[in-house]
């Protein structure tokens, strides 16, 4: 009798035994799987940061690209840049809110520091630029137009005189003014304050703010 109730003790220990190892282990997955959760949302949110930024940067270069052309055109004589054309591919202007088209309002707030409602001047056409990635790879890249989510607004402009300079600024010869004959050579230069924005899903957001100078008279793409 002394010898079963030896055998019933050890017998409860070793279940109490493999009940504490079961429970660390369930600790263990739960952990585990809580780790690995919070791994892929850090993932997640570092790529849908970066895409942000990526949309935002896209825009900065995009729109200062429709600003060099816009002024270059209106030294020729035409004021504005329709959506979509040649010189603006992927761009979605706002509601115009004069008589104007919105791409001829567009291009006073530029030339002439037009005042006009709203906080997005431009947008990125996500579908036609989309399309356009699509069809240049021969159907080889998607990109999906919630991808694709970003805005620009023309804060101020100001037009100022600008020294000239010997020096050269770029290996094609560009001076660092106008003209690189010294100060004696300087000219008309037009600065401009664009905000940008880009956002990417689960509300990611990113806004940057870039200075853009454009020298004026001075050929295309100065």
């Amino acid at each position: 009798m002394l010898v079963n109730n030896a055998y019933d003790n050890n017998h409860g220990s070793v279940l109490i035994l493999v009940i504490v190892v079961l429970a660390a282990v369930s600790i263990l997955g739960a952990t585990m799987l809580t780790l690995s959760k919070n791994e892929i949302e850090m993932g997640t949110n570092l790529k849908v940061k970066e895409m942000a930024q990526y949309n935002c940067d896209s825009c900065t270069i995009t729109v200062s690209k429709l600003i060099r052309h816009i002024v270059d055109q209106s030294n020729e004589g035409t004021v504005g840049i329709a959506a979509g054309s040649a010189l603006a591919p992927g761009i979605a202007y706002a509601p115009s809110t004069t008589s104007d088209p919105p791409g001829t309002e567009f291009a006073k707030k530029v030339l002439f520091g037009l005042t006009t409602g709203g906080c997005e001047d431009v947008q990125l056409n996500p579908v036609a630029i989309a399309n356009a990635v699509n069809a240049a790879s021969n159907g080889q890249l998607t990109i999906g137009p919630s991808e694709l989510d970003s805005a620009a607004d023309i804060r101020s402009s100001v037009v100022t005189a600008a020294a000239g300079s010997a020096a050269l600024e770029h290996m094609g010869g560009i001076g660092h003014g106008l003209g690189e004959s010294g100060a004696s050579g300087g000219g008309m230069v037009m600065k401009f304050v664009i905000a940008c924005r880009g956002r990417a899903p689960y509300n990611a957001l990113h806004v940057g703010y870039s200075v853009y100078r454009k020298n004026l008279h001075v050929g295309k793409g100065n």
